[in-house]
Order: structure tokens, then C-alpha cells, then sequence
């Protein structure tokens, strides 16, 4: 099967990572995962935002039916 490693090497370009966003391929799909903390949410934001746009431009067609957002809630429990 050759559409996996084509869209590996295809999407090579766009990468990411930071301490609190990165993005992860496989196959043939992209997950944007953020960890946004004090209700700071501008990097992820802005990632998805770069990661649209160079989609466009790279003539790439988001699946916008199957594009999924999961928000987890972490609290260290007051004892």
C-alpha cells in the first residue's frame, strides 16, 4: 500500500513541536495535539490556523466531517 509513506513524505514539510503542542502523522492522517494550560490557547489555535492554511495551499482537502476536537480535563485532586 503506498498511500501511507506518499502521504508521509508528501506532508513532510509541516512539522511542529513545542512544549505544549505538536503535531503526530501516521498513515494517512495528522492529529494536532495541544496541551493548553491557564486557559492559554493561542498556540494551538494559531497551529490549527498554519496547519488550514498550508492544507490550501498545498492543495490537500481537510475532511472536516471526520476532524475531531477532545478536550480532557486534568485536576490534581485538594486532599
Amino acid at each position: 500500500m503506498l498511500a501511507p509513506p506518499l502521504f508521509t513524505l508528501y506532508t513532510s514539510d509541516f512539522c511542529y513541536n513545542s512544549e505544549l503542542c505538536h503535531i503526530q502523522k501516521y498513515a494517512n492522517d495528522t492529529a494536532i495535539v495541544g496541551c493548553i494550560q491557564d486557559d492559554r490557547e493561542e498556540e494551538y489555535r494559531r497551529l490549527v490556523r498554519d496547519f488550514a492554511a498550508w492544507c490550501h495551499t498545498n492543495h490537500l482537502q481537510l475532511n472536516t466531517s471526520k476532524t475531531k476536537e477532545l478536550v480532557g480535563l486534568w485536576e490534581v485532586p485538594k486532599w
